[in-house]
Protein backbone atom coordinates (compact mmCIF):
# COMPACT_ATOMS: atom_id res chain seq x y z
CA UNK A 1 0.00 0.00 0.00
CA UNK A 2 2.51 2.16 0.07
CA UNK A 3 3.35 2.32 -3.47
CA UNK A 4 -0.09 4.34 -3.75
CA UNK A 5 -0.36 8.13 -3.67
CA UNK A 6 -1.12 9.67 -0.26
CA UNK A 7 -4.82 10.74 -1.23
CA UNK A 8 -5.19 6.82 -2.13
CA UNK A 9 -3.44 6.30 0.83
CA UNK A 10 -6.01 8.15 3.14
CA UNK A 11 -9.16 6.69 1.24
CA UNK A 12 -7.77 3.44 1.98
CA UNK A 13 -6.74 3.91 5.84
CA UNK A 14 -9.99 5.88 6.54
CA UNK A 15 -12.32 2.94 4.91
CA UNK A 16 -9.94 -0.06 6.87
CA UNK A 17 -10.56 2.26 9.85
CA UNK A 18 -14.18 1.71 9.50
CA UNK A 19 -14.25 -1.78 8.33
CA UNK A 20 -12.13 -2.94 11.43
CA UNK A 21 -13.94 -0.93 13.83
CA UNK A 22 -17.24 -2.58 12.56
CA UNK A 23 -15.07 -5.90 13.08
CA UNK A 24 -14.53 -5.32 16.31
CA UNK A 25 -18.18 -4.31 17.61
CA UNK A 26 -19.36 -7.26 16.17
CA UNK A 27 -16.78 -9.57 17.49
CA UNK A 28 -14.80 -10.76 14.74
CA UNK A 29 -10.83 -10.10 13.98
CA UNK A 30 -10.03 -8.02 11.26
CA UNK A 31 -7.69 -9.84 9.53
CA UNK A 32 -9.43 -12.70 9.59
CA UNK A 33 -12.04 -12.06 7.37
CA UNK A 34 -13.80 -14.06 4.25
CA UNK A 35 -16.26 -13.44 1.80
CA UNK A 36 -19.38 -13.44 3.97
CA UNK A 37 -18.49 -11.24 6.33
CA UNK A 38 -17.30 -8.28 4.04
CA UNK A 39 -20.76 -8.60 2.61
CA UNK A 40 -22.28 -8.60 6.18
CA UNK A 41 -20.45 -5.29 6.43
CA UNK A 42 -21.28 -3.85 3.16
CA UNK A 43 -25.11 -5.02 3.72
CA UNK A 44 -24.93 -2.51 6.67
CA UNK A 45 -23.88 0.51 4.76
CA UNK A 46 -25.66 -0.22 2.16
CA UNK A 47 -28.70 0.56 5.19
CA UNK A 48 -27.16 3.76 5.75
CA UNK A 49 -28.17 5.09 1.67
CA UNK A 50 -24.74 5.13 0.49
CA UNK A 51 -24.05 5.25 -3.22
CA UNK A 52 -22.68 2.48 -5.21
CA UNK A 53 -19.21 4.13 -5.77
CA UNK A 54 -18.82 4.22 -1.91
CA UNK A 55 -20.01 0.55 -1.29
CA UNK A 56 -17.98 -0.70 -4.60
CA UNK A 57 -14.25 1.39 -3.00
CA UNK A 58 -15.01 -0.23 0.13
CA UNK A 59 -15.09 -3.65 -1.52
CA UNK A 60 -11.76 -2.89 -3.33
CA UNK A 61 -10.34 -1.83 -0.35
CA UNK A 62 -10.22 -4.55 2.21
CA UNK A 63 -8.05 -6.81 0.14
CA UNK A 64 -5.04 -4.47 0.09
CA UNK A 65 -5.43 -4.02 3.97
CA UNK A 66 -5.41 -8.02 4.30
CA UNK A 67 -4.47 -11.05 2.87
CA UNK A 68 -7.44 -11.82 1.37
CA UNK A 69 -8.31 -12.76 -2.38
CA UNK A 70 -6.94 -10.03 -4.22
CA UNK A 71 -9.46 -9.56 -6.22
CA UNK A 72 -12.57 -9.85 -4.04
CA UNK A 73 -14.96 -7.65 -6.40
CA UNK A 74 -14.49 -10.73 -8.97
CA UNK A 75 -16.24 -13.65 -6.57
CA UNK A 76 -19.59 -14.57 -7.51
CA UNK A 77 -21.41 -13.32 -4.10
CA UNK A 78 -19.82 -9.82 -4.64
CA UNK A 79 -20.31 -9.60 -8.17
CA UNK A 80 -24.36 -10.25 -7.54
CA UNK A 81 -24.21 -7.68 -4.82
CA UNK A 82 -22.75 -5.26 -6.93
CA UNK A 83 -25.53 -5.48 -9.37
CA UNK A 84 -28.17 -5.72 -7.03
CA UNK A 85 -26.47 -2.28 -5.38
CA UNK A 86 -26.23 -1.07 -8.76
CA UNK A 87 -30.05 -2.07 -9.37
CA UNK A 88 -31.06 -0.03 -6.22
CA UNK A 89 -28.62 2.69 -5.99
CA UNK A 90 -28.29 3.84 -9.91
CA UNK A 91 -25.55 6.96 -10.33
CA UNK A 92 -27.51 10.10 -10.76
CA UNK A 93 -27.01 12.08 -13.50
CA UNK A 94 -26.83 16.15 -12.74
CA UNK A 95 -29.77 17.75 -14.65
CA UNK A 96 -28.57 21.23 -14.80
CA UNK A 97 -24.91 22.14 -15.75
CA UNK A 98 -22.46 23.51 -13.26
CA UNK A 99 -22.70 27.25 -12.93
CA UNK A 100 -20.09 29.91 -11.19
CA UNK A 101 -22.00 32.09 -9.12
CA UNK A 102 -19.24 34.40 -9.03
CA UNK A 103 -18.68 34.98 -13.09
CA UNK A 104 -22.61 35.61 -12.60
CA UNK A 105 -22.47 38.51 -10.20
CA UNK A 106 -19.68 40.11 -11.77
CA UNK A 107 -21.73 40.13 -15.46
CA UNK A 108 -24.40 41.07 -13.11
CA UNK A 109 -22.85 44.43 -11.25
CA UNK A 110 -21.84 45.93 -14.63
CA UNK A 111 -25.70 47.31 -14.73
CA UNK A 112 -26.68 49.00 -11.65
CA UNK A 113 -31.07 49.02 -13.05
CA UNK A 114 -30.93 45.24 -13.40
CA UNK A 115 -34.10 45.74 -15.77
CA UNK A 116 -31.94 47.76 -18.44
CA UNK A 117 -29.05 44.73 -18.44
CA UNK A 118 -29.51 43.09 -22.09
CA UNK A 119 -30.15 39.37 -21.79
CA UNK A 120 -27.67 38.42 -24.66
CA UNK A 121 -24.35 39.88 -22.65
CA UNK A 122 -25.77 37.98 -19.46
CA UNK A 123 -26.22 34.79 -21.26
CA UNK A 124 -22.89 34.63 -22.54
Amino acid sequence: MEARQPTIRKSYITKWKGFSGWCNQHNHHQFRVGCSLVLQNMCELLSYSLSYSFIKAHISTIPTCVLMHPHLSMQCHVKMFLKEVLHKRPPRKLMAPPWNLNFVLQKLTQFEPGNLADFRILTQ
